[in-house]
């Protein structure tokens, strides 16, 4: 893990600081602004939890691929990451924010009822565990069903098996299914030797999961080749799979 070159993909909104100082972090560290990628070296590097608990780096990337904490970036300079913390996913919107300098030029968040029936996704580029880069939009003209998902979620790898068989109920059709994955490709690797998952596996999908608005797991989202939105599923329960399977049949029965 020394000298270990760390690759963090987080959107924020550009122009808007955290206001919140915390008092375990030296003074000339400020708050590091992220409207893209950013990249630091592991060597030098802390994180913390809110409360100023130390986090070991080992487990560095088990917070930064788990949707229940929001990554804030401290530093001297935007090239130089000296700290994260860690906040509550559902405290983020709780602590003060500064004011916009020019609200106009401020983006706004993600709508919450982006993946209303009817909307078009945006387009992401992600990595195979093979290394293959995958981007939605060269596969416009075939359905696709993606699963948002990570390996320490207990419904996501409950419906594993079920959706295993999804896929070879489909094997003969022209439909394409991404799981992406909010884990690194090694995490994932070993999790598979458990459970074998047999969707298009994509990896560190955690800013293509907050770009889209998803915050609960496993979430599901059936799209048309238009890469329109025609069926939404939040959540593992009785008959999940079968519904499903369901809005596959009615969607290629259309195509």
């Amino acid at each position: 893990m020394k000298n270990l070159l760390l690759l963090i993909f987080i959107l924020l909104i550009t122009e808007m600081g955290w206001a919140q100082r915390f008092d375990f972090l030296p003074k000339s560290w400020n708050k590091i602004e992220v409207t893209g990628s950013i990249q630091f070296k592991e060597k030098g590097l802390k994180a913390f939890k809110e409360s100023g608990d130390k986090i070991e780096l080992p487990l560095l990337s088990e917070y930064l691929s788990n949707p229940s904490f929001y990554p804030l970036f401290y530093g001297e300079s935007p090239e130089e990451v000296k700290a994260i913390v860690f906040v509550a996913e559902e405290r983020k919107n709780k602590i003060n924010l500064a004011t916009p300098t020019n609200a106009s030029k401020t983006p706004s968040r993600q709508k919450s009822n982006l993946f209303m029936l009817g909307e078009t996704v945006p387009d992401f580029q992600l990595t195979t565990l093979s290394g293959k880069e995958i981007k939605l939009s060269d596969y416009n003209n075939q359905p696709i069903l993606l699963n948002f998902w990570f390996t320490t979620c207990a419904p996501c790898i409950k419906e594993i098996p079920e959706l295993n068989e999804l896929v070879e109920n489909f094997q003969n059709e022209e439909v394409l299914f991404f799981a992406i994955g909010l884990d690194n490709p090694e995490r994932i690797k070993t999790f598979l030797k458990k459970h074998p998952f047999h969707y298009e596996i994509l990896t560190n999908g955690l800013r293509v999961a907050r770009s889209y608005g998803v915050s609960s797991y496993p979430t599901h989202l059936l799209l048309s080749p238009q890469r329109e939105v025609v069926y939404v599923q939040v959540g593992y329960g009785k008959g999940v799979i079968q519904s499903i399977e369901l809005a596959l049949k009615e969607l290629l029965e259309k195509k």
